[in-house]
C-alpha cells in the first residue's frame, strides 16, 4: 500500500455519495472486506499523524455496538455518553 501522506486529499461530492456510502457500510462492517475497515483507519490515523493531529474524534450511536468494538479495538476510548439519544464519542490521542 502507498504511504497515505503521499496521497492526494481529495474532497467528496455529491456524486460519490454511492461510493463513499458504500465505502463507510463496509468500514463498518469490516468484516466484508477482509479488514477493509482496519487498512483505512489505520490509513486515516497516519495521515492525521503526519499532519501533526493530536486526536480524533468519532461519534457512535450507543446501539451500534459492532461499530463500538472496532473502535475500541483500534484503540478508541468513548470519552463522552451522548444525551439525547446516546451518541458516544470516542477519541484516540495520537
Amino acid at each position: 500500500m502507498s504511504d497515505p501522506t503521499e496521497l492526494p486529499v481529495v474532497r467528496a461530492t455529491s456524486a460519490d455519495a454511492a461510493v463513499v456510502g458504500r465505502l463507510l457500510w463496509e468500514f463498518n462492517e469490516e468484516f466484508s472486506f477482509d479488514g477493509l475497515g482496519t487498512a483505512l483507519l489505520r490509513a486515516a490515523v497516519d495521515l492525521v499523524r503526519s499532519r501533526r493531529g493530536g486526536e480524533i474524534h468519532i461519534n457512535v450511536d450507543e446501539v451500534d455496538v459492532d461499530t463500538r468494538r472496532f473502535y475500541e479495538r483500534h484503540g478508541f476510548t468513548n470519552i463522552q455518553p451522548g444525551e439525547d439519544y446516546r451518541m458516544l464519542c470516542y477519541l484516540r490521542e495520537l
